[in-house]
């Protein structure tokens, strides 16, 4: 049984993806901070929808926690990591952009982890146009 490690499962994309994987029978392991931006009980409800397969489980911490973000993924022994998890909203990113950008780099970090050159290089490309979508140009 394939495993994946996502970050963001409470979140819109995250939550669909999570579910088209349990369906198609992988075991899922979802990471997510439960920030307040979005309503919680509307990630409440998606997570508890998710943890009816017995293929899911689930952390809540947040992605500035480098210790319990490895804990979560070694513990899962995912064959793909998808990181999902960004602060919604594009007023937050213009005005924290240092922030922002750590964000994004601890999940690069964590996709390094274990991976070849390659496969670290496509995580990496992923992960940085999920991050710079949300960002305007000038």
């Amino acid at each position: 049984m394939r495993r994946a490690f996502i970050t963001g499962t409470a979140g819109f994309i995250g939550f669909h993806l999570a579910r088209l994987l349990l369906d198609k029978g992988w075991q899922v392991h979802g990471f997510d901070g439960m920030t307040t931006y979005y309503d919680l009980n509307l990630k409440r409800a998606r997570l508890a929808l998710l943890a009816q397969n017995p293929n899911f489980t689930q952390t809540e911490a947040m992605l500035e926690d480098a210790d319990a973000v490895m804990t979560a993924a070694r513990a899962a022994r995912p064959d793909a990591i998808i990181h999902l998890a960004a602060q919604a909203g594009v007023r937050y990113a213009l005005d924290h952009p240092l922030a922002t950008l750590q964000q994004a780099g601890r999940a690069l970090g964590l996709s390094a982890e274990g991976r070849t050159v390659s496969e670290w290089l496509a995580a990496a490309i992923a992960g940085w146009q999920a991050q710079l979508a949300h960002w305007p140009l000038r």
